[in-house]
């Protein structure tokens, strides 16, 4: 199954709570909602959803201090964003977000002394998913 986000009240509301959770720094919220999308969708849309679930859990992880699972969810995130087709994106500017991940996982290098806008010791930036346009 496909979710449309046009027609599917419930998926459109998952993806708009994911978003808004995604963009408060409440990650773990934001991976709920997303997850709720993942388990029902298929292809690159599939992947694009468990994208965003791991860098939700890698976003928590690093605000928790746990910089080894961080980079390694972070990392796995990214690779599955960098493959979704841009018309798979659901709105979402994904390339953006990719950047802020980057931003983030290049900020874990222990050497880097990066403190960051959330307050946490190596976050480069608060990392936001931004539109393309209106569904």
């Amino acid at each position: 199954m496909l979710p449309d986000f046009r027609t599917d009240a419930r998926a459109r509301e998952c993806l708009e709570l994911g978003i808004s959770l995604f963009n408060s720094g409440r990650y773990f919220e934001a991976h709920e909602a997303f997850e709720q999308i993942w388990l029902i969708a298929e292809a690159d849309l599939r992947v694009l959803f468990q994208g965003l679930v791991q860098a939700c859990a890698g976003l928590l992880k690093h605000e928790r201090k746990e910089s080894a699972p961080a980079i390694t969810l972070l990392a796995k995130a990214l690779a599955k964003l960098d493959v979704v087709p841009r018309a798979c994106w659901s709105g979402m500017d994904v390339g953006l977000l990719a950047d802020d991940l980057r931003r983030v996982l290049a900020a874990l290098d222990p050497g880097s002394g990066m403190t960051g806008l959330s307050g946490h010791p190596g976050m480069a930036a608060t990392p936001s998913i931004r539109r393309l346009q209106d569904l």
